[in-house]
């Protein structure tokens, strides 16, 4: 409500964490007067944080040199989400390639392989291009087959991890 916004302190907006710094740029705002931008947290009505990016400029007032800060407000919550998800992935990518534990992500629906780290490819002498055209069926001895897709389900299920040796068939068959 806007009626709610008039005559309100700009500050008790900004998340108290992120105060100290928009004192701060507040301050080499009003001394060099330049356009300014930078982010912060704002809290909603409800309390909830939001991140925004804000665009600054000071207007002087000519007849008694006041000056007035105009700032636009821009919601960048989603962008920041974005990021952080993107910084995830390149952490879980850098762990999946780089261990030397054979990693395989299976499509529990259909058994299919949809990913491999390098040290699974090498266990079972295939490529990771070869690999991805296989499934459980395809490396697993017939005999542990059921027991292999037990766990997998029951690891779609989040009942438990699984971790004991199971059989695999390497590419030459071994």
């Amino acid at each position: 409500d806007r009626s709610a916004l008039i005559g309100q302190p700009f500050t008790c907006f900004i998340q108290r964490d992120d105060q100290d710094s928009y004192y701060k740029h507040r301050q080499q705002l009003l001394k060099t007067e330049a356009h300014m931008s930078f982010e912060l947290r704002f809290v909603k009505k409800d309390g909830h944080a939001f991140h925004a990016r804000l665009e600054c400029i000071v207007i002087t007032n000519k007849g008694n040199d006041s000056k007035q800060i105009r700032v636009a407000v821009n919601d960048i919550t989603g962008l920041k989400e974005a990021e952080a998800l993107r910084e995830s992935e390149e952490k879980y990518r850098v762990l999946f390639e780089g261990s030397t534990h054979g990693i395989l992500i299976t499509d529990a629906g259909t058994g299919r392989f949809v990913d491999a780290n390098l040290s699974i490819c090498q266990m079972l002498g295939y490529s990771k291009t070869e690999l991805l055209q296989l499934g459980i069926a395809d490396i697993h001895p017939k005999d542990s087959l059921d027991l292999v897709i037990s766990d997998i389900k029951s690891q779609e299920r989040g009942e438990k991890p699984v971790s004991r040796a199971i059989l695999c068939l390497r590419k030459d068959g071994t």
